[in-house]
């Protein structure tokens, strides 16, 4: 549990106590440079404060980490003061709530995301309150993919969906994934959950994760995927040869060539006879990057020193992939000077 900014706030002197116990202990918890306030906002009938202003201000903090408010009194209290400024799931901060004698600690917004169950879990340590939990996968001990992501490094996209992935864990439905990476430490915490069952095959899945891109993509399992290829060769390739090594790749994720939308390389490859070949029998477009916009590709790409020298950044197919708005489906494969990668468009 790591946080860049806490707030604290209560409302009494017995909950000023209990704000004061919690706000020694908390700091632990704070990542280096981040920020912490603690205030009373009325003791003894009289008003120190403005809770909407304190509760605006606590929000409004931009980090680069998760934030966490606390409110020491009653839940209804709370409820109302975050209200006008709860925006969504990816951005509202950790909000708990914990009793004036410190009986219960309630996280009330941002649970798995943001670390509000955790923060309550770790302020009943401190305090000697029950922690409330109510999240449905928590309660019943399942798998959560928002808080598995957010543990692992990884942002979420469509997180309107994470309600249909805990859904099919509940109901001990299989959710299908797959993953760029299939050797990586991320794939083999993947293949110990329970419910989850890793795939090859980029149709129907629920999830993807990419390990380049740090992303977490969430989809309904129901839609049509479509897909974007990344494709890299050497000079005068052979066109059948490109072809057939692009079907096969195609034939081990089980993808349709119907379901290719576009092909993304390298702007030195636009008069390349081979990739013109497979853009015209695939029948779509071809789009061009230069080496600066794909060496400015945010990610962690299979990078080569002599694809470096020779055009003039480390990875042209994935990278490729990454600047199309696709997310990496599956990372580069080489076959004799040329190379390939997966997207899966959001």
């Amino acid at each position: 549990m790591n946080f860049a900014s806490l707030s604290i706030v209560s409302f009494s002197a017995r909950g000023s106590a209990t704000m004061e116990k919690i706000a020694k202990a908390l700091p632990e918890f704070i990542s280096e440079g981040g920020e912490f306030s603690a205030e009373t906002f009325e003791c003894f009938g009289e008003k120190h404060g403005s809770l909407g202003e304190f509760t605006e201000r606590a929000f409004s903090k931009k980090t680069n980490g998760r934030s966490l408010v606390v409110f020491v009194g009653a839940v209804g209290i709370a409820v109302r003061a975050i209200a006008p400024f709860v925006k969504k799931k990816t951005e509202d901060p950790a909000v708990v709530c914990v009793d004036e004698k410190a009986s219960f600690a309630i996280p009330i917004l941002s649970g798995h995301i943001g670390g509000a169950n955790d923060a309550a879990r770790a302020i009943a340590v401190i305090t000697g309150a029950l922690p409330v939990i109510t999240t449905a996968t928590d309660i019943n001990g399942a798998w959560a993919v928002d808080s598995w992501a957010v543990e692992n490094g990884f942002g979420i996209e469509n997180a309107r969906n994470i309600k249909l992935i805990s859904a099919k864990i509940l109901a001990k439905l299989p959710v299908r994934a797959i993953i760029d990476d299939e050797e990586s430490t991320e794939a083999e915490s993947l293949r110990k959950t329970r419910g989850l069952e890793l795939s090859s095959r980029a149709d129907g899945i629920d999830a993807l994760f990419s390990t380049a891109q740090r992303k977490a993509v969430l989809f309904d399992a129901g839609e049509e995927r479509r897909f974007v290829l990344g494709i890299g060769c050497r000079k005068g390739t052979d066109a059948g040869e490109l072809l057939e090594f692009v079907r096969e790749t195609l034939g081990i994720h089980k993808i349709k060539e119907s379901r290719i939308e576009k092909i993304a390389t390298i702007d030195i490859k636009k008069n390349e006879p081979a990739i013109l070949s497979l853009a015209e029998l695939l029948n779509v477009p071809l789009i061009f990057f230069t080496a600066e916009e794909l060496g400015a590709a945010h990610g962690n790409f299979s990078d080569s020193e002599f694809v470096r020298k020779t055009v003039g950044v480390g990875n042209v197919c994935e990278r490729s992939v990454a600047l199309s708005g696709a997310f990496l489906a599956a990372k580069k494969k080489s076959m004799r000077g040329m190379t390939i990668a997966i997207g899966i468009i959001g």
